[in-house]
C-alpha cells in the first residue's frame, strides 16, 4: 500500500506535537508570567491548544508500542529521529532500507485499524 497521505499528515502533526511535548511542550508564552494575573488588554483571552488529532494518533502509537513493538520502532524512528540519517535509522532498527518501508507500511496499517476502533468506540490495548 502507498503512503496514505491524509495519514502521513496526521502522523507529521503528531510527530511535531510529540517533540514539542518533550521539551515541555508550551512554547513561548502569550503573555509573560509577570502579567498573567493582569487582564488582557486586547479583549481576547488565551486559552490551551488542545491537538485531538495528535492525542488520537498518540493513543494509537501508544497501543502500536504494546503490540508490534517492532513497527513502534521503525514509525518512531521514521517521523520522530529525523536528526538521524536513512543509514544510521537502517543501522539502528537492524534492516534494510526495504524491510524498513515494509514496516513503515504495516505500521501505517495498524494505526489505521487503531483509528477505526477509536471511532467505534473500541478500546485501544493499553
Amino acid at each position: 500500500m502507498a503512503l496514505d497521505s491524509y495519514l502521513v499528515s496526521r502522523m507529521c502533526n503528531w510527530a511535531n506535537w510529540a517533540t514539542r511535548g518533550a521539551d515541555g511542550g508550551i512554547g513561548y508564552p502569550k503573555r509573560s508570567a509577570f502579567t498573567n494575573n493582569m487582564p488582557c488588554g486586547s479583549g481576547m483571552d488565551y486559552s490551551l491548544e488542545v491537538n485531538e488529532g495528535a492525542i488520537e494518533i498518540d493513543a494509537c502509537m501508544k497501543a502500536l508500542s504494546l503490540t508490534k513493538h517492532e513497527l513502534y520502532s521503525a514509525v518512531y524512528m521514521h517521523y520522530r529521529r529525523n536528526d538521524l540519517t536513512m543509514t544510521e535509522k537502517l543501522q539502528s532498527l537492524g534492516c534494510v532500507k526495504s524491510t524498513y518501508y515494509v514496516k513503515i507500511d504495516l505500521a501505517h496499517n495498524q494505526i489505521l485499524g487503531f483509528l477505526n476502533d477509536l471511532t467505534c468506540g473500541i478500546k485501544l490495548p493499553n
